[in-house]
């Protein structure tokens, strides 16, 4: 069930899913427990690297949609219709785009660095002549 809450974590935080490699790497058995977790897991391949992902399935998220509304979103064609004017005849009738979609993750900027201690700047020191051995020391050529 550890796999379960760190799926969790990793949903309710935003930070995605996680490579099924890693959990091999410290489960054994790692395919059974993905398993054994149900319902409750999504496995998705990443087509392009060909990487399994494990994803944590909020059963609080499962939205029933209507026949009546598929049958509805199905008709509608938008092909010849760049992107740009679908948004502008959107937002002329009022329609924008949802706030709050995007994951509560912290932007770069606003995560907080850790602050080095102050330091004391170094001294700098002098080098004195060391007239006391000036009779013992002689060239070397």
């Amino acid at each position: 069930m550890d796999i379960y809450g760190l799926l969790k974590y990793h949903e309710i935080n935003g930070l995605g899913g996680i490579d099924h490699k890693d959990i091999a790497k410290c489960v054994k058995d790692a395919d059974k427990v993905v398993k054994s977790l149900g319902d409750t897991v999504l496995a998705h391949t990443n087509k392009r690297t060909k990487k399994r992902v494990i994803y944590f399935n909020d059963a609080r998220f499962d939205l029933r949609v209507g026949t009546d509304l598929v049958e509805m979103w199905r008709s509608v064609c938008v092909e010849g219709v760049s992107r740009n004017q679908v948004q502008d005849y959107l937002t002329k009738h009022g329609l924008t785009k949802m706030s709050g979609d995007e994951p509560n993750r912290p932007r770069c900027e606003e995560v907080k660095k850790c602050k080095l201690p102050n330091r004391r700047p170094r001294r700098q020191v002098d080098f004195k002549s060391k007239s006391h051995v000036n009779d013992t020391l002689f060239h070397v050529p």
